[in-house]
């Protein structure tokens, strides 16, 4: 079945899902790439039966209404068809347990549809540290990798750079069920940059803050992608599916034609 990618319809659509799809192409030879969006809300229980895991991908801001707070000053216009389509997919996407991957916007929508919060604003001093919206090239800064995490396990390393444009971060007080930190901004706040699911007995969850799509030649970035396609591929959905695909039948097998005997020739 395809993997499915989530992006909404606004200005940057075309760009956007041709950045993740490019990204995640060739890590899932077995399946269809697939960008959906609010366009495709009827379809939506057809496309989850069909899917291997779902990507959750960056843009606009979540309403805040959805974790049980009034928009702030600095939070953008919400998108509420992408809102509702969106928490839709997650509801249909973790009922069965299908793999899933964050970012940015992503990982606030998984941390929101488990419970948790939002901080709508992280600050004028540390947005302008981390936030790039608008300038061609992203601003880099490092993140620091928590011990007991996934990712330190699967990254080998502390700490490194990543791109990031967002001025919103998951409350750390106020995590989502069945999450736990994996990596924190550098910069002296305890600004969450990555979620992962607490244990690999349910569903597997990786959230990161920053794009991988567009770091695609960085280790890390390798690394993220290949572990999810690896949880996808390991899936019970995965495996459930690969046994009911009907088997091609086997040719029977034939004995090979012996060369036809040449007769003596006597001599005269």
């Amino acid at each position: 079945g395809p993997l499915s990618t989530t992006t909404a319809p606004f200005h940057r659509h075309a760009l956007i899902c041709a950045n993740y799809v490019a990204w995640m192409k060739g890590a899932f030879p077995k399946h269809q790439v697939t960008a959906v969006d609010a366009a495709n809300r009827k379809k939506l229980p057809k496309l989850i039966e069909e899917a291997a895991g779902v990507v959750f991908t960056g843009g606009v801001d979540i309403n805040p209404k959805l974790y049980g707070e009034n928009p702030g000053p600095h939070t953008d216009n919400p998108n509420s068809p992408r809102d509702d389509f969106e928490s839709a997919l997650f509801d249909l996407a973790h009922a069965r347990k299908l793999p899933m991957f964050g970012v940015c916007r992503g990982l606030h929508l998984v941390n929101i549809k488990l419970g948790g919060k939002l901080k709508q604003h992280v600050g004028d001093a540390h947005a302008r540290d981390v936030r790039s919206v608008g300038k061609a090239k992203d601003r880099m800064h490092k993140v620091m990798l928590k011990k007991d995490s996934r990712l330190l396990s699967l990254l080998k390393k502390d700490s490194f750079e990543v791109n990031s444009a967002h001025h919103q971060a998951v409350d750390a007080k106020r995590l989502g069920k069945g999450l736990k930190i994996a990596a924190t901004a550098k910069e002296g706040t305890e600004t969450v940059e990555a979620l992962e699911a607490i244990d690999d007995n349910g569903n597997y969850i990786m959230l990161v803050q920053w794009h991988p799509e567009r770091m695609k030649t960085a280790p890390s970035s390798k690394k993220l992608l290949a572990d999810f396609a690896a949880a996808v591929a390991g899936s019970a959905v995965q495996k459930s599916a690969e046994k009911k695909s009907p088997k091609a039948p086997a040719k029977p097998k034939t004995k090979p034609k012996s060369a036809p005997k040449q007769k003596a020739k006597k001599k005269r």
